[in-house]
């Protein structure tokens, strides 16, 4: 009797060939330790006009979280500084620091330079009024 390799004992013999390569106790690829003080930062926001849901920070690369960094320019406090190239936003602080985010930059964000002032400040401009269809 010849052994020959067909399609079908391929196909048959393949399940029993790649349970070799399965190791016992290997556990699937858990999510990166999140600093409870950081985590707390992004909770849900229920206390508001709008629900803000919860962010699971541990799909935030870290340098995105905000933090408080150190911060030289001269803006005053209070103002908001854009940096699309490193894709950083700043709430300038006093004393030299500022609240550091990670924020998405647009096409037209790469292009603008210079300054701006905002011209509308609302805590939620859309609150009670039903949205534009």
């Amino acid at each position: 009797m010849s052994l020959s390799l067909t399609r079908r004992t391929l196909l048959a013999g393949l399940p029993l060939s790649l349970t070799a390569c399965v190791s016992a106790g290997r556990s699937p690829p858990s999510k990166p330790a999140v600093d409870p003080g950081v985590a707390a930062m992004y909770t849900a926001l229920t206390d508001e006009p709008h629900l803000v849901p919860v962010v699971d920070v541990s799909r935030v690369p870290p340098q995105y979280v905000r933090q408080v960094v150190a911060f030289q320019g001269p803006e005053q406090p209070g103002s908001i500084v854009v940096d699309p190239s490193r894709r950083f936003l700043y709430l300038v602080q006093e004393n030299g620091t500022a609240l550091r985010y990670g924020c998405g930059v647009g096409k037209a964000g790469f292009d603008y330079q210079g300054s701006a002032v905002v011209g509308r400040k609302a805590a939620w401009p859309r609150a009670g009024r039903p949205r534009p269809t």
